[in-house]
């Protein structure tokens, strides 16, 4: 169970793995329902473990690389994530996740409103790295984001008006992605994540 468990919380960063990846998680799985041998489960976990290690999937912050602000919602959470270009490819710098509040779940009615939270609370988080650059890009896979910079609703005035504390809006280049390139997806739907005392913005 445990070995399953750790094929599913890596399976988020299928983009950023080798190609082969699916294959050894395919056998750990395999492995969680009895159907392989463990000998061939300890050697697909190894060659996971590789994977993520060769090359160094997680990578430091480097303030001079193109640097993308990734987020996401789910109707019990969300999660955030920095991640850079290093050369042709993308990796991840940081990432984290929440469970929703009660009052933020009875609050959101829409997903603009949802990816709002999301936003916002990842902004914050990540603040001491995104503030001093000079621009960087935003990106969520619901093609709700105009809130940051155009929509004249109540609540996009609102929460624009909380990321201008901190952040200029110049800064921010806003880009949508498919949803099945957004990395952050699965993150947001981790249930197991801590649930708040208090929710982040209100």
């Amino acid at each position: 169970r445990l070995v399953g468990g750790y094929a599913r919380s890596v399976g988020w960063m299928r983009n950023f793995l080798d190609k082969d990846f699916a294959v050894e998680a395919g056998v750990l799985l395999d492995f969680e329902k009895g159907e392989t041998k463990r000998e061939d489960a300890e050697m697909a976990f190894s060659n996971v473990q590789d994977m993520l290690k060769d090359p160094l999937i997680l990578k430091p912050f480097d303030s001079s690389l193109p640097t993308e602000f990734t987020f996401d919602w789910c109707k019990t959470g969300v999660s955030a994530g920095i991640r850079q270009k290093h050369g042709d490819r993308w990796y991840p710098v940081f990432m984290c996740s929440r469970r929703l509040t009660k009052e933020e779940i009875k609050r959101i009615k829409s997903s603009s409103e949802g990816e709002m939270v999301a936003g916002i609370w990842g902004l914050r988080r990540y603040k001491p790295w995104l503030v001093p650059l000079p621009f960087f890009y935003c990106a969520t896979d619901s093609g709700n984001t105009s809130w940051i910079k155009a929509s004249t609703s109540v609540a996009a005035l609102r929460a624009r008006s909380l990321i201008e504390k901190d952040y200029c809006l110049s800064q921010i280049k806003v880009a949508a992605i498919p949803g099945e390139k957004n990395w952050t997806d699965v993150m947001s739907r981790d249930v197991n994540a801590p649930m708040p005392t208090r929710a982040d913005w209100t």
